[in-house]
């Protein structure tokens, strides 16, 4: 009895075949082997403190909204300090209680046949915001209000600030 063990590192669908120094090839047409992988992740960085959504592509990642697999932010590529875990349906994922302390997290990926949790290859940076202060806090219409952020983890290029009695509806005024 022979067993061999073989790491396949790239996902796809791949045929068994067992050779004789590479003249007689018996091909194994019913076995085949499913090799899942995750090749990509929508987003570059982590809101923290915020709701953030990604969508995930990769061979077996599934377009169903009924499949059970779990996408995970970690501290470490381990996949052992789980920060916010979310399912996958139709190949996104809504995390919704990120907060961390940390400055990029490991994206994670359990396939729904899997036990745990595997290291995508993907890290996120993550990004922190901060009000420090609003002066003056009140004035008259027409003047003039000074907003002092802190922000940890991005670039302020192509930030927007927005102030109004709806954030969402409001005006959005470059930052940088």
């Amino acid at each position: 009895n022979l067993e061999v063990s073989a790491m396949i590192t790239e996902g796809g669908d791949y045929e068994v075949c067992y050779g004789f120094k590479s003249e007689v090839w018996y091909h194994y047409a019913s076995s085949k082997v499913s090799v899942a992988e995750v090749t990509g992740v929508s987003a570059s960085f982590i809101y923290n403190h915020e709701t953030n959504t990604m969508s995930f592509t990769g061979h077996l990642i599934s377009a169903s909204s009924t499949t059970a697999d779990r996408a995970m932010l970690s501290e470490n590529s381990a996949c052992t300090m789980p920060v916010s875990t979310a399912d996958v349906s139709a190949g996104v994922a809504t995390f919704s209680d990120v907060s961390t302390m940390a400055a990029e997290l490991f994206v994670c990926y359990k396939f729904a046949a899997k036990e745990d949790f595997s290291y995508t290859g993907k890290r996120l940076e993550v990004v922190t915001v901060a009000l420090n202060a609003v002066e003056p806090a009140r004035v008259f219409a027409g003047e003039e209000v000074v907003f002092s952020f802190n922000v940890v983890g991005a670039s302020a290029d192509s930030d927007l600030i927005s102030v109004g009695t709806d954030c969402t509806t409001a005006e959005k005024v470059a930052v940088g």
